[in-house]
C-alpha cells in the first residue's frame, strides 16, 4: 500500500515539474510571500502585549549605561551572558523607541543568520536556491515567530549560531578563518550559556579530525579562554537562583518536542509524511553524501537538544528548546538539503501547505504568549491602580524570583484579584512594560532607595526586601492591608484611621 502511494505521489510529482522561466516566476512569489510574512510579525510584535522575559529585558537595560549595566549583571542581575543586554542597552541609549528598535535588532540577526545557512548549505550543493531556504525559514514558527521579533537574545543567537557552524564547516585554512572562529566562539559565549553546548560539541569532533581540523580547535580554544573573567558571573547568578523547580515541559513525549517546536504542527506533519513515503530514499542521500562527517555532525547536532531533554528529566538542568539555536540550525540545513534532493523544482507547489502551517503555527503562538496580559490588564484596570513598587534589594531578585519560580516581587492591589489563585503566580502575571516602567521612574529597581527620598514624592510606595515581604508602606491618604504572603489590599483612610 505505501509503495503504490508512494509510486502516485511521485508520478504526480514529476507533472508538476517546472521549467527555469516558471522557476524564477516562483521564487519571486515565495520571496514575496516570505516579506509578507516577516512584516507581519514584526508588526504583531510591536503592537501586542510583552511578555514576562521580555519586559525584563526592557527593564534592565533602561536608564544604565553599558559598563553600569555589565557590573550588575556580573553580580548577577539576570541568568544570561551580557552581549545582547549590552547591545540593547546601546541600541536603546541611541535610538530609543525599544518596542520597535529592538524588535528590528533581532529580525536583521534572524535574516543574518539565514544568509549563513543559504552559503553553509552551498557546501553541499551549489544549486540548492536561496528562496527554499527563505519559505521553510519564514513558515516555520520558531524561526519566524519567536527568533526574529522576540525581544531577547534568541535572534542575536541565532545568528552567531548560523556562523560559527558555516565557518566550522567550511574548514577553512587562512588566518582571518580562524580569527573569525575564534571571535566567534566568545561572541556565541557571551551571548547564551548553552552555547557552550555547540562549542564542545565542535570541539570533541575536531578531535576526532585533529589532523584537518586543528587550528579550529586551536580557535575556539583560545575564544573560550576570552570567556573565563565571566566565570565568577556565572557562579553569582548560580547562587542567587539556587534549586530551580522550573520545567517547561514534562514526558518523553519532548524527543519529538524539537522537530515539531522547529516547523510548527502542520510542517512537522508534511516532514513526517516526506519520511514515510522517502525513507529509503533520505537514507541513500545521507549514505551517498560526498561529505559524509558533515551531515553526520549536523544529525548529532540535532539530537543534543532530546539529549539535554534527558537531563532535565533526571533533574539536572534547566532548559526551554529555545536556548538550542544551533539545532534549530541543523535542522533546518537538514531539511532543507533533503527536501531539495526529494523535490527539487517542484517544492513550489507544497508552498501552500508550508504556509499553512505557518498561519496555523503563529494563531497558536499569538493566541498562547500574550493571552495572561490581557487578562489580567483587563481585570485590573492599570490607570485606576498604578502603584509605584520599589524594591529595597538589588535589581537581580526581580528576574531571580521569575526563574526560579518563588513569589512575585509586583503585588496586585486590587480587591477582585486577591483571592484568585490563578494570579498568585508570577509566571501568571503579565503586565505591560509601561506599568512596570512607570514603577521604575518612581525608584531605581537596580540599587536602594532610602525612606528620606521615597517621603519627597507625592505618591504612596511599597518597600519590599529579598524575601518578597512588605517592609514598609508610606502614604498620607491611604491605608495598607495584608491578605496574604502574596497580596495586599489598598484603600483609601477613614477618619477612624486619621
Amino acid at each position: 500500500m505505501s509503495e503504490r502511494l508512494s509510486y502516485i505521489i511521485r508520478r504526480f510529482s514529476e507533472r508538476l515539474s517546472l521549467n527555469e522561466k516558471q522557476t524564477r516566476y516562483a521564487s519571486f512569489l515565495i520571496i514575496c510571500i516570505s516579506i509578507v510574512i516577516y512584516s507581519n510579525n514584526f508588526i504583531q510584535t510591536v503592537t501586542q502585549k510583552m511578555w514576562l522575559d521580555e519586559i525584563y529585558t526592557l527593564v534592565l537595560i533602561q536608564g544604565e549605561n553599558p559598563l553600569s549595566l555589565i557590573r550588575i549583571m556580573y553580580q548577577g542581575a539576570d541568568t544570561n551572558p551580557p552581549l545582547y543586554f549590552v547591545s540593547a542597552n546601546i541600541i536603546n541609549n541611541l535610538i530609543g523607541y525599544p518596542e520597535y528598535s529592538l524588535a528590528g535588532f533581532g529580525l536583521i540577526f534572524t535574516l543574518g543568520g539565514l544568509y549563513f545557512i543559504n552559503k553553509t548549505v552551498k557546501l553541499y550543493d551549489p544549486g540548492i536556491p536561496a528562496y527554499l531556504i527563505l519559505l521553510i525559514a519564514a513558515t516555520s514558527c520558531h524561526i519566524s515567530c519567536y527568533l526574529s521579533t522576540e525581544i531577547r537574545s534568541y535572534g542575536l543567537y541565532f545568528f552567531l549560531s548560523s556562523l560559527i557552524i558555516w565557518l566550522y564547516l567550511k574548514n577553512g585554512n587562512s588566518g582571518k578563518d580562524h580569527i573569525l572562529v575564534l571571535a566567534v566562539t566568545s561572541l556565541i559565549l557571551y551571548t547564551h550559556y548553552f552555547a557552550a553546548v555547540l562549542v564542545i560539541s565542535l570541539s570533541v569532533h575536531s578531535l576526532f579530525n585533529l589532523r584537518t581540523r586543528r587550528n579550529n580547535l586551536f580557535a575556539m580554544l583560545g575564544g573560550s579562554l576570552l570567556f573565563v573573567p565571566w566565570v565568577p558571573a556565572v557562579i553569582n547568578q548560580y547562587h542567587k537562583v539556587g534549586a530551580s523547580t522550573w520545567h517547561s515541559f514534562t514526558g518523553w513525549a519532548g524527543f519529538f518536542d524539537l522537530f515539531r517546536y522547529v516547523m510548527g504542527g502542520a510542517g512537522f506533519l508534511f516532514f513526517l509524511f516526506l519520511i514515510m513515503i522517502n525513507a529509503r530514499k533520505i537514507l541513500n542521500i545521507i549514505k551517498m553524501d560526498s561529505e559524509k562527517l558533515r551531515m553526520r555532525l549536523l544529525l548529532v547536532l540535532s539530537l543534543l537538544a532530546p539529549f539535554f531533554y534527558l537531563l532535565l528529566y533526571l533533574n539536572v538542568t534547566v532548559m526551554s528548546f529555545r536556548y538550542f539555536q544551533f539545532s534549530v540550525v541543523s535542522l533546518l540545513l537538514i531539511y532543507v538539503i533533503i527536501l531539495h534532493k526529494l523535490l527539487n523544482k517542484r517544492l513550489v507547489y507544497y508552498s501552500p501547505l508550508l504556509i499553512l502551517s505557518w498561519l496555523i503555527a503563529f494563531k497558536g503562538y499569538n493566541n498562547f504568549e500574550h493571552s495572561e496580559s490581557i487578562r489580567v490588564e483587563q481585570a485590573v484596570n492599570y490607570e485606576k491602580h498604578r502603584i509605584p513598587v520599589i524594591l529595597s534589594t538589588p535589581h537581580e531578585f526581580l528576574p531571580v524570583k521569575y526563574y526560579a519560580s518563588e513569589k512575585s516581587l509586583i503585588y496586585c492591589l486590587n480587591d477582585s484579584l486577591a483571592v484568585k489563585d490563578q494570579y498568585r503566580r508570577t509566571g501568571k502575571f503579565t503586565v505591560d512594560y509601561h506599568i512596570l516602567k512607570t514603577y521604575s521612574e518612581f525608584g531605581k529597581i537596580s540599587g536602594l532607595t532610602t525612606l528620606e527620598e521615597l517621603k519627597k514624592k507625592e505618591e504612596f510606595y511599597i518597600t519590599v526586601d529579598e524575601n518578597s515581604a512588605v517592609i514598609d508602606f508610606l502614604s498620607d491618604s491611604h491605608t495598607f492591608r495584608k491578605i496574604d504572603d502574596n497580596f495586599y489590599m489598598l484603600s483609601k483612610k477613614t477618619k477612624n484611621d486619621l
